[in-house]
């Protein structure tokens, strides 16, 4: 058996839970680590002392049972940061859920989380009760919850600062917090039903260590002890996603970190931030190193001070690649996550340059990996490529309320497989070649086919149906495609063209954006499968018979 491992080592302490990590900051209290769209600015003495007293009323209020569950249904911002953490800090367990999910989604996250408290904007709160009764006839078994209005106001439910007690709950202490669930996210993981993430303090607080270790150079506390040295981050990832959990709420607070927040991601908003805070670090998808690459952003603002962007999405062709490069000083840092793993599996540190592009970095320290031939479910041969099979403690034991997903993806001797089909370079450094699962991955989200699949089965005007993914160029995304087999009866061009609108307009009233059909609706003439009546989705477009919801037609001769 061929495994692949960190050239560094770690012992991750059991004892250590996430609302000590946060007690353990040796940084200043006044040390600011947050700034958001609405007017608010948070110190770690701020957060420490608002999630601490949180904690002590909302236990006086309700007296929750030890790992209750709370959904945090807000927008990125300060507020988010203090719920998570008072949750944590009372023993509880924070469920992450988009604000701006669609009431239907709202249902499906709340039946899988099943959270006894919510909070919750005053904004999205009509869709909230939807969907609460959307979840009531899903589970039986689940209970009204009872919400918290967290940003906004109302004349329904309490203010979350309405539980703020005067003096702080004290710290708590867990002797083994590899049994302490610290969230609920929800993933799709390697198949296409969301399911529920169960990840630990353990998990956490390990995947911070793994970092402080794996890159001291950007992330220890020692090497950022001045101010002017500290990394300063504008931050636009929703936080419900993994990928904007574990620096900003956990790593970063302990190392003095500072996060501009962004409710909503602009363009012009983001770079007017990195030019007024000077920012040393940002993220950045595909689509904005096209836009910094091909426009004049560069020459109406400045953003000399980035020193590192943080990339992921599509990889970008090599023109776009060196313009987006020649603009300013930057490093790009390619980093390999999920959800399953806390989420970082490999990241390239601060003084690395990557030989080839793109490769992701090394694998975190503590760390084991495997590439496995999908159809022998051997090692594949040394240099070839295969499946990636984690585990570390990092690695979530599995899914919540859900042994059958847990089982099918947590292999015996605590091997996840993440469907990625990926690479090692003699150095170690990972690729990825292709995937296995058949996620969509749409401007930084995981898209289910399946799951749009639902919406469109049964559709009157569908005979057959299959949901893929389509390469949007310009955005540097992959977009959800669907590719449907019309009813016989539907024969005139003009009808079909006006079929296939009305399809991707009843999807797209039904979903949140980054689920939308962007890749639009076609028509085929039939849908691949394999034999035992699976979709190739490698193949779906190939019998298209020319025919979309982008086409113009008549609506005079269009009779349906």
């Amino acid at each position: 058996m061929r495994i692949y491992h960190s050239e560094k080592d770690i012992t991750i302490p059991q004892d250590l839970n996430l609302t000590q990590l946060l007690n353990n900051s040796k940084y200043e209290p006044s040390t600011i680590i947050a700034q958001d769209d609405f007017n608010r600015t948070l110190t770690i003495q701020q957060l420490k002392s608002t999630a601490g007293r949180l904690a002590a009323g909302l236990t006086d209020a309700f007296h929750p049972r030890d790992q209750s569950r709370w959904a945090v249904i807000l927008p990125n911002s300060v507020a988010y940061l203090e719920c998570c953490h008072a949750v944590l800090w009372l023993g509880g367990v924070f469920c992450p859920i988009n604000h701006l999910l669609t009431p239907h989604e709202l249902g499906n996250a709340l039946a899988i989380c099943q959270p006894e408290y919510i909070t919750v904007s005053s904004d999205t709160l009509p869709r909230l009760q939807e969907g609460i009764t959307l979840a009531l006839t899903q589970q039986s078994s689940y209970a009204a919850p009872q919400i918290i209005i967290g940003l906004g106001d109302s004349t329904t439910h309490p203010k979350i600062e309405s539980f703020l007690a005067n003096d702080p709950l004290a710290v708590p202490v867990y002797p083994n917090t590899r049994q302490r669930l610290a969230s609920i996210h929800l993933s799709s993981g390697t198949t296409g039903s969301s399911k529920g993430v169960a990840l630990s303090h353990y998990n956490y607080v390990a995947n911070v260590l793994q970092m402080l270790a794996h890159d001291p150079a950007r992330f220890s506390p020692s090497a950022r002890s001045h101010a002017a040295q500290r990394e300063r981050v504008v931050s636009f990832t929703p936080y419900v996603h993994i990928a904007n959990t574990t620096i900003p709420l956990f790593l970063g607070p302990l190392v003095g970190m500072c996060h501009f927040i962004m409710a909503k991601f602009e363009l012009e908003a983001l770079c007017r931030i990195v030019e007024r805070e000077k920012a040393t670090a940002m993220q950045c998808t595909p689509a904005i190193a096209v836009a910094i690459a091909d426009t004049n952003l560069c020459e109406r603002y400045d953003l000399s001070s980035v020193q590192r962007m943080v990339v992921g999405g599509l990889p970008l062709p090599k023109e776009i690649y060196d313009r987006f490069m020649s603009k300013g000083q930057w490093k790009t840092v390619q980093l390999y996550g999920m959800t399953e793993a806390a989420p970082y599996v490999t990241w390239q540190t601060v003084s690395e340059t990557l030989p080839i592009r793109g490769q992701l970095g090394k694998i975190l320290p503590g760390m084991s990996a495997r590439l496995v031939d999908a159809d022998t479910g051997k090692d594949a041969a040394e240099g070839e490529a295969g499946e990636l099979w984690i585990k570390g403690p990092n690695v979530v034991a599995g899914y919540v309320d859900n042994p059958t997903a847990t089982a099918a993806a947590f292999r015996e001797g605590g091997w996840y497989n993440t469907g990625d089909v990926c690479t090692f370079s003699p150095e170690g450094y990972l690729t990825v070649v292709g995937r296995t699962k058949e996620l969509i991955k749409s401007s930084g989200f995981q898209v289910a086919p399946t799951e749009l699949e639902g919406y469109l089965n049964g559709h009157p005007l569908i005979a057959d149906v299959a949901v893929g993914a389509s390469v949007d160029k310009q955005r540097m995304t992959e977009v959800p495609t669907a590719f449907v087999v019309l009813k016989a009866s539907i024969t005139d061009k003009a009808a079909k063209v006006r079929a296939l609108k009305e399809i991707q307009r009843s999807l797209d009233g039904k979903v949140s954006g980054y689920k939308k059909l962007k890749g639009g609706v076609w028509e085929v003439k039939s849908l691949p499968r394999t034999s035992t009546g699976k979709f190739t989705r490698k193949r779906l477009g190939e019998a298209k018979t020319g025919l979309s919801s982008f086409d113009a037609v008549d609506a005079e001769k269009a009779k349906l």
